[in-house]
């Protein structure tokens, strides 16, 4: 078994799934004849089945979650086990580079770790947090594909949060491209 499992959610078939890591299980979304990769070989998968899907097949411990627009740094995964080994957390979240139009805008997050409960009264949560470039220890989703079933990643988030430790990993960044408007 392997300790990270890589879900990426790739429905425009764009992903440059070339330099993942070697030492991960990678989860993808589309037909892939990567013969070390699971392809859930489907044209089209919204996102909450996907989420579902990829916790009923991963085996990893942990879950980091990945979509088209996503691009991460080498380092990524090192400094979230950095994290994990230093706090036992549930959510390990990035700061974001966003890119439109060949423009990058840096989005930093706040760090919502032991002030979790401060979260619900965010007015904008899934501002927060970001959808993408994040780690999710899986035994703290087992509950998403049963319970929450017609949830959004965040939905399970806003009800479970009590329950939930998050913590930003202020040195990690992703790239992700944002849609022009």
């Amino acid at each position: 078994m392997k300790e990270f499992s890589i879900c990426i959610f790739d429905n425009k078939k764009t992903f440059d799934l070339k330099n993942l890591p070697k030492s991960c299980e990678v989860i993808y979304s589309n037909r892939s004849d990567n013969k070390d990769f699971i392809s859930l070989d489907k044209e089209y998968i919204d996102e909450t089945d996907f989420r579902n899907e990829c916790l009923k097949r991963a085996s990893g411990k942990y879950i980091l979650w990945l979509n088209e627009e996503t691009k991460f740094e080498e380092d990524l995964l090192e400094e979230y086990k950095e994290i994990i080994k230093e706090l036992d957390v549930d959510i390990v979240y990035p700061n974001e580079i966003l890119i439109e139009n060949e423009n990058e805008k840096i989005k930093k997050h706040r760090d919502w770790f032991e002030i979790e409960g401060e979260m619900l009264s965010s007015l904008n949560f899934e501002n927060d947090l970001p959808k993408w470039g994040v780690l999710t220890k899986k035994e703290s989703f087992k509950e998403f594909e049963k319970k929450y079933k017609d949830d959004s990643f965040y939905g399970y988030i806003y009800k479970n949060l009590e329950n939930l430790s998050l913590k930003l990993s202020s040195e990690s960044y992703i790239e992700r491209k944002v849609e022009d408007k």
